[in-house]
């Protein structure tokens, strides 16, 4: 493989501003080339992440248009505290279930102790 044919190859993987100003400067050495498009990328592509980095986070604004509250004001296991699909404390899941089989509240149907009792008794 010829040298100019190496240099093309190897700009072809470069990004597009980096591989035009390579191929401009008619590198011919691959060596010269690597060199070319490292400066010109520290230079002035460096600050590309930067800056995407440092964007602000938008706050998270609730559709009701309350305030959210903050961590200080918060206990740990209140409904306020966790995401919309996120896991909660056992006990908080079981307040407002009612069970199907027996009415009561406090469970599911499948963990219902009169259901499985009764089963039990078929």
């Amino acid at each position: 493989m010829s040298e100019a044919h190496q240099v093309s190859t190897y700009c072809d993987g470069l990004k597009r501003a980096t591989q035009a100003y390579v191929k401009l400067q008619n590198a011919t050495p691959l060596s010269e080339a690597i060199d070319k498009a490292a400066k010109y990328e520290m230079s002035h592509l460096s600050g590309e992440h930067k800056a995407t980095r440092e964007k602000p986070r938008r706050e998270q604004q609730p559709v009701d248009g309350r305030a959210p509250a903050s961590s200080a004001t918060r206990s740990p296991f209140s409904k306020e505290s966790f995401n919309p699909g996120h896991f909660v404390p056992a006990e908080q899941t079981k307040v407002g279930y009612v069970c199907y089989f027996c009415k009561k509240p406090g469970h599911f149907k499948r963990d219902c102790k009169k259901l499985k009792s009764d089963e039990g008794k078929d």
